[in-house]
């Protein structure tokens, strides 16, 4: 299937973001689920469970994205958005600043 993905790439991280996002799929896509679960919520508990929960959101991003284009068919894509500044901090660790 064609994805038409038009959200700007400037805007997925800013300077004055006050929170960080971790959505399941993109704005034109839909969010699958299995009996249990949506696919991303597999894949954050099978990545963060085996990373002993020091693990930065980029790498988490990183780490779950092949395995929900695997259970979806490369049909969903999972998003980070939020400031840059942050994406090195460990996911589920609260932020330091407010900046």
């Amino acid at each position: 299937a064609t994805v038409c993905y038009t959200e700007a790439a400037n805007r997925e991280f800013t300077t004055s973001a006050k929170a960080t996002l971790l959505a399941a799929s993109r704005w034109d896509e839909y969010a699958g689920e299995n009996s249990n679960h949506g696919f991303l919520t597999n894949a954050i508990l099978a990545t963060v469970n085996s990373s002993n929960f020091t693990i930065t959101h980029r790498q988490l991003h990183s780490a779950l994205t092949p395995l929900v284009h695997e259970a979806a068919g490369h049909e969903q894509h999972p998003v980070l958005r939020g400031q840059a500044n942050r994406m090195d901090g460990i996911f589920l660790e609260g932020f330091s600043d407010s900046r």
